[in-house]
């Protein structure tokens, strides 16, 4: 293998088997920077979200073929998995597990007839997402892709059995066939996917101490992860249930029974899996391999801006957060199958949602209330304003359920849960005014006026974390064993629980709409230009000047020449008591011109040649020499203009370079997935 094969003799075989080796690497390593690299590029353009999944886990092309193989196999077993259902050990509520009794494309009549198995069903597929999200929300996706195409083309959509295909418009049959499908592959996105990337932005935006100590970052990230995925579980059976309800089937399973499974079977292996990354990250960062990758993906951020405009980004996102609510929603009637009348609920959500974020994004930036609101609370880390918007939206629906004339009387409607969802939604916007990637001011100097009492610690961090978990515990929520959907005619906690665990993933589907440090991607863009057209300044002077300078030459020499040829015939016939200035023409000063003209004109009175001649000759030489001496001024403000603008362009420069810095420690230090690796410390601040 160290033989090169110039200097391997002709008879000799010895390379040849590294041929096909080298052909193998170099097909990986192109796989590799095209999945890692070129295809978050174009995914940039259009959405920040699906950019930072899917260039998430860099680390793993340290070993190309392991990650080729892993993104390989993944998906065929995400699309074999969607294509059978099958499952092995399945979650059917309160029994326990049913082993391999369901069958793998239905379910049991006793478990609310004759409906589909969801994917949060099969417990075994559960664990393999949460830990191959944990690995890399690139893999957790391509789970779900998988699993989609599967299902979706394979298994196929079924449709619901409460209504005739002679009563349904083809629209109609569309929408009962295939929403609840597309629901339930949003909701496996924000298990496999989503909290990754949001551990790895909230921890990204903490407190300085914890951010510089590699085992409190991964330790940090693996406990926020965690409890994000517990989160989720408390949402998700309220999410899945459309899948049994809209065909005519009934919940099977639980919320608090549903979360006691994830907490036991699926928290363990995502805690330990994600420290598991953080080591093996930092072995990943001794490859050059991946430390380009990294630097490439980080610089992706400043040099690709986003195509997609605002209010489409905000109609796609208020789209998605309604249909993960759909859940909390009513339920299609089985009497007016009609898509307006079945849905008015949802429309009526998805409008409000899509108001309140182009308003988010487009009006209430320009006012200055807001723009002071901005100022005071991203003095504090996004965790912490995460964590008060889902405690604020647990402690509205649990107070509105706990009120009796609040509770729902009727299965199916959930009216105090779906406001505690939008409030928490609404204040995670109001918590979070730059976005998802706001600017964490901790290290700028604060002054005390106007600043809420809040800690702003580490520790208080650190503490806020362990309060979230304790909150999130079965005493603190308490259990749910009679109720037909486990929220009528229950005590508020798990209803609660359902909303806390829905804030963060939607709030985070949200706030995402706006561009990640916007005002520094301002700022940047805006000293670009001016550098741009510093320089454009700059190359019109300098082609001005030197056109001056020809210009001035073309006269020195005109004038020499002229004054040389007058001279040569005046001086010596005319005036012989006369003398020139030495030195050549261009180069005399007003000084040893003046005595020349007044000596000609002296000259012209006494001579005895023509004295119109004599005073011909000496206007002429003075016209020549103002026109020369006018060139020269010329030359003199365009070398003037040119040296001011070059300055201005070597400032331009200077700020361009720091408007540049600015940005890159805004997105390293605020939520931009691998702007360097998961628990290194971010790069020290230049004094």
């Amino acid at each position: 293998m160290g033989t090169s094969r110039g200097s391997t003799p002709g008879p000799e075989l010895e390379p040849k088997p590294a041929i096909p080796a080298s052909k193998d690497q170099a097909l990986t390593t192109r796989f590799v920077d095209f999945w890692w690299l070129k295809v978050p590029a174009k995914l940039r353009r259009f959405s920040t979200l699906l950019w930072a999944v899917w260039s998430d886990g860099i680390y793993l092309t340290a070993l190309p073929r392991l990650a080729l193989v892993l993104v390989c196999v993944v998906f065929l077993f995400g699309f074999i998995e969607g294509g059978t259902h099958w499952s092995y050990r399945t979650i059917v509520g309160s029994n326990g597990f049913a082993g391999n009794v369901l069958a793998p494309m239905a379910t049991g009549d006793n478990w609310g007839g004759p409906t589909r198995l969801v994917f949060a069903e099969n417990l075994h597929l559960v664990i393999i997402a949460a830990v191959l999200g944990a690995l890399s929300a690139s893999l957790g996706l391509v789970l779900v892709i998988g699993y989609a195409l599967g299902d979706f083309f394979v298994a196929g959509a079924k449709l619901p059995a409460m209504y005739s295909v002679a009563s349904l418009s083809g629209p109609q049959i569309w929408v009962y066939r295939h929403v609840p499908l597309f629901v339930s592959y949003l909701l496996f996105f924000t298990l496999a996917a989503l909290p990754t990337i949001m551990a790895q932005e909230l921890v990204a935006t903490a407190h300085p101490k914890i951010r510089h100590s590699r085992p409190l970052t991964i330790g940090l990230t693996a406990i926020v992860q965690a409890l994000l995925v517990f989160g989720w579980s408390y949402m998700a059976p309220m999410v899945f249930r459309t899948v049994w309800l809209w065909p005519g089937g009934l919940p099977r399973i639980q919320v608090d029974f549903y979360s006691g499974m994830i907490m036991r079977w699926v928290l363990p292996f995502v805690f330990l899996v994600t420290i598991a990354r953080g080591v093996l990250t930092k072995l990943a960062e001794r490859s050059q391999s991946v430390e380009q990758r990294m630097t490439e993906i980080a610089g992706q951020a400043t040099s690709i801006q986003s195509r997609f405009p605002g209010w489409g980004s905000a109609l796609i996102r208020a789209a998605v957060i309604t249909l993960l609510m759909t859940g909390f929603l009513h339920t299609p009637s089985n009497s007016v199958p009609g898509i307006m009348t079945n849905f008015v609920e949802a429309e009526i959500i998805f409008v409000c949602l899509a108001l309140l974020l182009l308003a988010w994004i487009y009006i209430v930036p320009h006012m200055k209330l807001w723009n002071g609101w901005t100022a005071r609370v991203n003095r504090y880390p996004v965790l912490l304003r995460l964590a008060a918007a889902t405690f604020a939206g647990y402690v509205v629906s649990f107070f509105l359920t706990a009120i009796p004339a609040f509770r729902s009387e009727r299965g199916g409607e959930f009216g105090p849960e779906v406001a505690g969802i939008l409030i928490g939604f609404a204040l995670t916007l109001a918590l979070l005014p730059d976005g998802w990637f706001a600017e964490d001011q901790q290290e700028v100097p604060l002054s005390s006026g106007g600043r809420l009492p809040l800690p702003n610690s580490a520790a208080a961090q650190v503490a806020s974390v362990i309060a979230i978990v304790l909150l999130a515990s079965r005493r603190a929520f308490a259990d749910c064993y009679d109720c037909h959907c486990c929220f009528h005619g229950c005590q508020p906690w798990t209803a609660g629980g359902s909303v806390a665990g829905s804030v963060p993933p939607l709030g985070r589907i949200g706030a995402g709409a706006k561009t990640p440090c916007a005002d520094k991607k301002k700022a940047y863009d805006d000293a670009a230009r001016e550098r741009d057209r510093l320089a454009q300044v700059v190359a019109s002077a300098s082609k001005v000047v030197q056109q001056a300078l020809d210009a001035l030459s073309q006269a020195q020499n005109q004038f020499n020449e002229s004054t040389n040829f007058e001279l040569g015939l005046i001086i010596p016939d005319c005036c012989p008591n006369l003398s020139p200035p030495p030195g050549s023409p261009c180069h005399w000063s007003d000084a040893q011109l003046s005595p020349l003209l007044d000596g000609l004109a002296a000259c012209a009175a006494t001579t005895t040649c023509d004295p119109l001649f004599v005073r011909t000759a000496a206007q002429a030489l003075e016209r020549s020499w103002a026109e020369l001496q006018f060139k020269g001024e010329q030359l003199a403000n365009w070398e003037k203009y040119y040296n001011d603008a070059e300055q201005q362009y070597e400032e331009a420069e200077q700020k361009l370079a720091d408007a540049l810095k600015a940005l890159q420690d805004c997105l390293a230090a605020h939520g931009l997935p691998l702007a360097r690796p998961l628990g290194a410390p971010p790069p020290p601040k230049s004094q």
